[in-house]
């Protein structure tokens, strides 16, 4: 994949070949066997610069065929990093967006889209959960079922009236229309409307007690299997009750390790690690590896690193462990 030629071209080339010479050969080889795909394009790319984008990765192939090329490319300077899933928002909304057949309701959604969406997100300060995303997607294709019905029946945006949006809620379960509508009518693009605001589905905890709590976090603690990224997580949701989206967001600078105390940054004040759990913190901290293609990867800024490049890992794929752990 890379000869002695290909490397003596570019410094980072040949520090990423000697770093997969120090993967063990099971994992070379698995990753052959499953990939073959992304082992082809990763040699396809290293040999041409011209090819080595982003957009190029994004019809390459399938995001799980591309994901690990370019976490690999990033992790080694031969590609900049990028928010992944803004970016896979980004390349979506035109697409659905096309499907509104009036030139002038189209531009005015796109708008709205901009405004309401695009400009939130990339003022995000961490990288973008999917979580942020879906019911974005939901919102912008009610919006289109929305005008698609509205056409049905003859008529346009303009002339939506409260009645007509109220038919048209009734017909089924339509979440996330109220930002929209007031929009409309502050911009005067409809009459004055308003919808519903969807209850939140909330949290339904199971109640446990203190010693059920500490009985958890002895049982987990205890059991060499579990990584310390899992136990210092378990120990956060148990003791604190931290939620997992809050903690992937930790960078390695929110923990601070001294000779008295482990302090850990989730807010204003630092919260001090009680001596259960400070090991557990400062063994995570120390082994900050993401998973690769031939080897793994040291990642430089999260605590709890994801599958992408200079990405945190999904709350989803924490809270699997955690329930794996057995926390409810």
């Amino acid at each position: 994949m890379v000869p002695d030629q290909l490397a003596a071209t570019d410094s980072r080339i040949a520090a990423m070949r000697a770093r997969w010479f120090h993967g063990s050969p099971s994992k070379v080889i698995y990753a052959f066997e499953r990939g073959t795909v992304a082992c082809t394009l990763i040699s396809k790319l290293l040999i041409d610069a011209e090819l080595r984008t982003h957009e190029y990765l994004d019809q390459a192939g399938s995001e799980n065929q591309t994901r690990a090329v370019r976490a690999v490319l990033v992790d080694h300077g031969l590609l900049p990093p990028r928010d992944e899933l803004l970016a896979r928002f980004e390349s979506w909304l035109p697409h659905a967006l096309a499907e509104i057949p009036d030139p002038s309701e189209r531009r005015q959604i796109t708008r709205y889209a901009r405004w309401r969406h695009l400009r939130q997100l990339r003022k995000n300060t961490t990288p973008t959960r999917s979580g942020q995303l879906s019911w974005r997607r939901i919102e912008i294709m009610s919006i289109i079922d929305l005008l698609a019905w509205i056409h049905t029946r003859g008529g346009t945006l303009a002339s939506l009236t409260q009645t007509d949006l109220d038919s048209w809620l009734a017909t089924g379960s339509r979440p996330h229309l109220h930002h929209f509508v007031r929009w409309t009518s502050q911009h005067h693009l409809t009459a004055p409307l308003t919808a519903p605001i969807p209850k939140s589905g909330g949290l339904s905890p199971r109640s446990i007690t203190d010693e059920e709590r500490w009985s958890l976090l002895a049982d987990i603690t205890a059991d060499p299997a579990i990584p310390p990224h899992t136990k210092f997580a378990a120990g956060l949701m148990l003791m604190f009750g931290i939620r997992a989206a809050r903690m992937v967001q930790l960078r390695a600078t929110d923990l601070t390790v001294t000779d008295e105390s482990v302090l850990v940054h989730l807010g204003d004040a630092p919260l001090a690690l009680p001596a259960e759990l400070a090991p557990f913190a400062e063994d995570a901290a120390r082994n900050r590896t993401a998973p690769r293609m031939f080897v793994e990867s040291i990642e430089q800024e999260w605590l709890f690193p994801g599958a992408r490049a200079s990405q945190h890992m999904s709350p989803d794929a924490l809270n699997r462990r955690l329930r794996a752990a057995g926390i409810p």
